[in-house]
């Protein structure tokens, strides 16, 4: 497991610093991804922890494409 990171260097980090963001983002997301054939990566670029709080509406989107997809898995589709 690793931590993610990406909040304690910034985007607008540079050199070793900018290396170690970009390899931790890549497992990070390899290891979300590996979770099930239907992962899908969202990033909330304006966004701290409180993802929810910092931009609502992705949240909200993320949530009804997950109820969607398990209504459709419910009914056959």
């Amino acid at each position: 497991m690793v931590a993610d990171i990406t909040k304690v260097i910034p985007a607008s980090a540079k050199g070793p610093a900018a290396d170690v963001r970009a390899q931790n983002l890549a497992i990070f997301k390899g290891q979300g991804l590996a979770l099930s054939s239907s992962s899908k990566l969202t990033t909330a670029e304006k966004s701290g922890h409180y993802i929810h709080l910092d931009q609502p509406e992705i949240a909200v989107q993320a949530i009804e494409r997950v109820t969607a997809k398990g209504a459709r898995h419910a009914h056959g589709a």
